[in-house]
């Protein structure tokens, strides 16, 4: 399985503006689970395309990864990054 970083670095490339795709799309994995994702929005977007589409591609992506269930031994890179979190803030 892929990782969703993996496909953004993708799409980035085939960006207009391929680091800010990758700002606005750290962006949307970050405030995915936050309980008012609209007024995030509202705060880190500008108008222009390139960052909305980072922003959906970061929020769609961290939700479909947190839909799929995970099992603990996985080894995707949001699965590393979260398990070295947790380890962080013990």
């Amino acid at each position: 399985m892929r990782s969703p970083w993996s496909l953004a670095e993708e799409r980035a490339e085939q960006s207009e503006d391929g680091e800010r795709f990758l700002l606005a799309f750290n962006a949307g994995w970050q405030v995915a689970l936050a309980p008012d994702i609209d007024a995030e929005a509202r705060r880190l977007l500008t108008a222009d395309a390139v960052s909305e589409a980072g922003w959906v591609e970061g929020v769609a992506a961290r939700r479909a990864h947190r839909a799929c269930g995970h099992p603990t031994t996985c080894t995707c890179d949001a699965c590393r990054v979260r398990r070295t979190a947790i380890r962080r803030n013990r």
